[in-house]
């Protein structure tokens, strides 16, 4: 079904066109957010000419048991401090566009106590991360999730590396399960997603 036209959605006198298209892209990125099937979506975003242009994701599953430290300090973390755990590679059709990464994991401690599980993103390479995310693993056993969410210009239309590096404060950190073994049947989900959405 073919989407209103703003002639129709907004009937003459109500908005001036120029006001009311950009009060529908600001409502029409609310609902592309939170809502909607992939093909409504791309129907909406091709009307409109907002929302997500590309995106690459990096899944990871099973048991992971990662022992590589990020000191939980007042530093920024360092691309080889931590395991690499995820990296995407997307390139931008417009420079002035913007990059959004989205990354969730499940986490437990590896140790009889507690531990802090980090998480940091890196962009091309770069030593420092541009985002990050710590959760605390209070008691034995507990599990937790990493959840970071970042946003950038992409400033080129060259590719784009993005790298998650996942660490530990102390011990070892358990992704899928926790110290004494695999939990829920191996359904749990370490994503990265990366989204290049207009500017």
């Amino acid at each position: 079904m073919a989407l209103p036209s703003i002639a129709q959605l907004f009937p003459a006198g109500a908005l001036a066109p120029a006001a009311a298209k950009t009060y529908m892209q600001a409502w029409l990125q609310s609902m592309l957010d939170n809502f909607g099937d992939m093909s409504s979506k791309a129907a909406a975003q091709k009307a409109f000419g907002v929302g997500v242009v590309d995106a690459v994701r990096s899944v990871q599953t099973g048991y992971n048991v990662l022992t590589a430290k990020i000191p939980l300090d007042n530093s920024i973390p360092q691309i080889g401090e931590g395991s690499p755990f995820h990296t995407v590679t997307i390139t931008p059709k417009s420079a002035t566009n913007r990059l959004r990464a989205r990354f969730t994991c499940q986490v437990a401690s590896n140790v009889a106590g507690a531990d802090t599980a980090i998480g940091a993103l890196f962009v091309n390479g770069a030593a420092d991360a541009v985002a990050d995310v710590a959760f605390t693993l209070a008691t034995d056993g507990a599990i937790g999730e990493l959840v970071l969410e970042h946003e950038w210009v992409a400033g080129a239309t060259t590719a784009q590396t993005i790298r998650i590096n996942i660490g530990c404060g102390t011990g070892s950190i358990i992704l899928g399960g926790n110290r004494f073994g695999a939990l829920l049947g191996d359904k749990s989900r370490s994503n990265l997603i990366v989204e290049e959405i207009t500017a």
